[in-house]
Order: C-alpha cells, then sequence, then structure tokens
C-alpha cells in the first residue's frame, strides 16, 4: 500500500472514526474557554503556546506525507490533555426528548 493511499484511508475510514471525538476540539474554542478560566497569564500563555504551530507528517516505509498544521485536537499522552478535554465538554448539556 502506498502513502497516498494510506493517508486515504485513515482520513476516510475507521482509523478517523475511532478518534473523532479527541479530533473535533477546535484549538481556537478550547484556548477561549480556558482564556475565561481565572488564570493567571503566565499559565494561559504557557497553554496558548503549546497549542500555537503544531504540525504532522505521517511516515510509511521511506516515503513522507506532506507537513500539515494541526488546528483541531486533544493532545493525547500528554498532561493537559484530559484537562483541556473536560474544559472543552464542561459547558455541554444533556439533550433531553
Amino acid at each position: 500500500m502506498t502513502l497516498k493511499r494510506s493517508l486515504k484511508v485513515i482520513q476516510t475510514g475507521t482509523i478517523r472514526k475511532l478518534g473523532y471525538g479527541f479530533l473535533s476540539v477546535r484549538h481556537s474554542t478550547l484556548l477561549h474557554k480556558v482564556s475565561s478560566l481565572p488564570l493567571p497569564d503566565e499559565i494561559y500563555n504557557w497553554i496558548k503556546d503549546f497549542f500555537e504551530h503544531r504540525s504532522h507528517c505521517t511516515r510509511l516505509c521511506e516515503e513522507y506525507s506532506e507537513i500539515i498544521d494541526i488546528l483541531a485536537s486533544v493532545i493525547q499522552g500528554s498532561a493537559l490533555g484530559p484537562a483541556t478535554f473536560v474544559i472543552n465538554g464542561g459547558d455541554l448539556h444533556v439533550s433531553r426528548r
């Protein structure tokens, strides 16, 4: 399977669907919510720096995809991941039918 084909499978197939909850958190929305919290400016700026200028490229064998900017995610494996997921979902309301 070529790199181009592999990326198409990842983008359109089940792999994306499995992680969709994490992929759908826009950094700009999250930072807006974080800015409303009673945090010192230094902490807000550190969080902002953590999410800005992130990019990704995929390697398959010896082929590399193009580098793309990451504008939406919850960075998994980081100390901020669980906290930012809670902050982002904190204003959701239960829908009653």
